[in-house]
Protein backbone atom coordinates (compact mmCIF):
# COMPACT_ATOMS: atom_id res chain seq x y z
CA UNK A 1 0.00 0.00 0.00
CA UNK A 2 0.96 3.58 -0.69
CA UNK A 3 0.58 4.69 2.91
CA UNK A 4 3.52 2.45 3.84
CA UNK A 5 5.63 5.17 2.18
CA UNK A 6 4.80 7.42 5.15
CA UNK A 7 6.24 7.06 8.64
CA UNK A 8 5.66 9.23 11.69
CA UNK A 9 9.45 9.22 12.11
CA UNK A 10 9.78 10.91 8.70
CA UNK A 11 7.54 13.90 9.40
CA UNK A 12 9.29 17.08 10.57
CA UNK A 13 6.96 20.07 10.75
CA UNK A 14 9.39 22.35 12.65
CA UNK A 15 12.62 22.07 10.69
CA UNK A 16 15.09 24.85 11.52
CA UNK A 17 17.12 24.68 8.28
CA UNK A 18 18.03 28.10 6.89
CA UNK A 19 19.28 26.91 3.47
CA UNK A 20 18.71 24.06 1.02
CA UNK A 21 22.07 22.52 1.98
CA UNK A 22 21.14 22.56 5.68
CA UNK A 23 17.81 20.97 4.80
CA UNK A 24 19.47 18.24 2.70
CA UNK A 25 21.89 17.53 5.56
CA UNK A 26 19.06 17.35 8.09
CA UNK A 27 16.89 15.07 5.95
CA UNK A 28 19.78 12.86 4.81
CA UNK A 29 20.99 12.32 8.38
CA UNK A 30 17.60 11.09 9.55
CA UNK A 31 16.84 9.06 6.40
CA UNK A 32 20.22 7.30 6.59
CA UNK A 33 20.04 6.76 10.37
CA UNK A 34 16.57 5.18 10.07
CA UNK A 35 17.66 2.88 7.24
CA UNK A 36 15.76 4.53 4.37
CA UNK A 37 18.66 6.02 2.41
CA UNK A 38 22.32 5.31 1.69
CA UNK A 39 25.21 7.28 3.11
CA UNK A 40 25.55 9.15 -0.21
CA UNK A 41 21.89 10.27 -0.20
CA UNK A 42 22.72 13.90 0.66
CA UNK A 43 25.13 14.22 -2.27
CA UNK A 44 22.51 12.58 -4.51
CA UNK A 45 19.94 15.19 -3.43
CA UNK A 46 22.30 18.10 -4.06
CA UNK A 47 23.37 16.81 -7.47
CA UNK A 48 19.88 16.00 -8.72
CA UNK A 49 18.24 19.17 -7.42
CA UNK A 50 20.92 21.33 -9.08
CA UNK A 51 20.19 19.69 -12.47
CA UNK A 52 16.45 19.00 -12.13
CA UNK A 53 14.77 21.41 -9.68
CA UNK A 54 11.58 20.19 -8.02
CA UNK A 55 9.71 23.32 -6.92
CA UNK A 56 6.00 23.60 -7.72
CA UNK A 57 3.70 26.58 -7.34
CA UNK A 58 0.06 25.81 -6.62
CA UNK A 59 -2.64 28.47 -6.11
CA UNK A 60 -2.45 28.30 -2.28
CA UNK A 61 0.99 26.91 -1.55
CA UNK A 62 4.46 26.26 -2.85
CA UNK A 63 5.97 22.80 -2.55
CA UNK A 64 9.18 21.03 -3.51
CA UNK A 65 9.51 17.31 -4.25
CA UNK A 66 13.24 16.57 -3.95
CA UNK A 67 14.23 13.07 -5.01
CA UNK A 68 17.28 11.09 -6.09
CA UNK A 69 18.21 8.21 -8.34
CA UNK A 70 17.11 4.80 -6.98
CA UNK A 71 20.60 3.65 -6.00
CA UNK A 72 20.50 6.08 -3.04
CA UNK A 73 17.29 4.55 -1.64
CA UNK A 74 17.36 1.55 0.71
CA UNK A 75 13.58 1.33 1.20
CA UNK A 76 10.81 3.53 -0.25
CA UNK A 77 9.66 6.56 1.71
CA UNK A 78 8.10 10.01 1.60
CA UNK A 79 9.72 12.35 4.12
CA UNK A 80 7.47 15.33 4.93
CA UNK A 81 9.28 18.49 6.01
CA UNK A 82 8.05 22.00 6.79
CA UNK A 83 10.72 24.57 7.52
CA UNK A 84 10.30 27.46 9.96
CA UNK A 85 11.36 29.91 7.24
CA UNK A 86 10.87 29.84 3.49
CA UNK A 87 13.90 28.57 1.55
CA UNK A 88 14.96 29.78 -1.89
CA UNK A 89 14.24 27.06 -4.45
CA UNK A 90 13.89 26.66 -8.20
CA UNK A 91 10.79 25.64 -10.12
CA UNK A 92 10.47 22.32 -11.86
CA UNK A 93 10.82 22.70 -15.61
CA UNK A 94 11.84 26.32 -16.09
CA UNK A 95 14.25 26.74 -13.11
CA UNK A 96 12.70 30.11 -12.19
CA UNK A 97 13.30 31.21 -8.59
CA UNK A 98 10.65 30.61 -5.94
CA UNK A 99 10.58 29.87 -2.23
CA UNK A 100 8.83 27.30 -0.08
CA UNK A 101 8.52 25.91 3.42
CA UNK A 102 6.86 22.65 2.31
CA UNK A 103 8.81 19.61 1.14
CA UNK A 104 8.01 16.03 0.27
CA UNK A 105 11.28 14.13 -0.15
CA UNK A 106 10.46 11.17 -2.39
CA UNK A 107 12.49 8.02 -1.81
CA UNK A 108 11.61 5.99 -4.89
CA UNK A 109 13.20 2.60 -5.56
CA UNK A 110 11.10 1.73 -8.61
CA UNK A 111 11.51 4.47 -11.25
CA UNK A 112 8.48 3.11 -13.13
CA UNK A 113 6.28 4.17 -10.21
CA UNK A 114 7.55 7.75 -10.09
CA UNK A 115 5.08 9.07 -12.67
CA UNK A 116 2.11 7.63 -10.78
CA UNK A 117 3.36 9.01 -7.49
CA UNK A 118 3.90 12.48 -8.95
CA UNK A 119 0.43 12.39 -10.54
CA UNK A 120 -1.13 11.50 -7.17
CA UNK A 121 0.73 14.30 -5.41
CA UNK A 122 -0.18 16.85 -8.09
CA UNK A 123 -3.84 15.84 -7.91
CA UNK A 124 -3.92 16.09 -4.12
CA UNK A 125 -2.33 19.54 -4.03
CA UNK A 126 -4.86 20.80 -6.58
CA UNK A 127 -7.67 19.94 -4.13
CA UNK A 128 -8.23 23.05 -2.02
CA UNK A 129 -9.70 21.16 0.95
CA UNK A 130 -6.60 18.91 1.13
CA UNK A 131 -4.25 21.92 0.80
CA UNK A 132 -6.11 23.76 3.58
CA UNK A 133 -5.80 20.72 5.87
CA UNK A 134 -2.14 20.21 4.94
CA UNK A 135 -1.26 23.84 5.73
CA UNK A 136 -3.26 23.84 8.99
CA UNK A 137 -1.74 20.62 10.31
CA UNK A 138 1.09 21.17 12.79
CA UNK A 139 0.92 17.87 14.68
CA UNK A 140 2.93 14.87 13.43
CA UNK A 141 0.21 12.30 14.18
CA UNK A 142 -2.46 14.40 12.46
CA UNK A 143 -0.20 14.94 9.42
CA UNK A 144 0.45 11.20 9.22
CA UNK A 145 -3.30 10.52 9.30
CA UNK A 146 -4.04 13.23 6.72
CA UNK A 147 -1.45 11.87 4.29
CA UNK A 148 -2.23 8.18 4.70
CA UNK A 149 -5.94 8.93 4.28
CA UNK A 150 -5.24 10.95 1.12
CA UNK A 151 -2.73 8.59 -0.48
CA UNK A 152 -3.88 4.99 -0.52
CA UNK A 153 -3.88 3.94 -4.17
CA UNK A 154 -0.32 3.28 -5.33
CA UNK A 155 2.02 0.54 -4.19
CA UNK A 156 5.62 1.70 -4.12
CA UNK A 157 7.50 -1.48 -3.19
Amino acid sequence: MYESMFSKGLIDLKNKSASPNELFDSVASVAHEKGYASQDYEKGLEDRESKFPTGLIFPSLTLALPHVDPEFIVKPFIYVVRTDTALAWKQMGDMKPMSTRNFLFLGIKEPSKQVGLLAQIMAAFKEQSFVDSFLRTVDTNKMYSLLTDQFTKISMN
